[in-house]
């Protein structure tokens, strides 16, 4: 059993990660909500996900090293 204490700044950066992730989730429907065109929607949705990865493998590295 690994007998390791949590650290809260993997925490936050996994927090962060899986938030932008449901962001660009929901941003892929921004154009069926506003007259925004399809290509705004996935511009932002790759953004989005983007953020979500950088910070989910970084919330690993940080768990790694400590």
């Amino acid at each position: 059993m690994c007998s390791r204490t949590r650290n809260p700044k993997a925490d936050r950066l996994m927090l962060i990660g899986q938030s932008a992730f449901l962001a660009g989730v929901a941003s892929l429907q921004l154009h069926r909500w506003t007259p925004a065109p399809p290509d705004l929607a996935d511009g932002i949705a790759g953004l989005f996900y983007g953020i979500a990865i950088g910070c989910l493998l970084w919330s690993i590295r940080v768990r790694r090293t400590h």
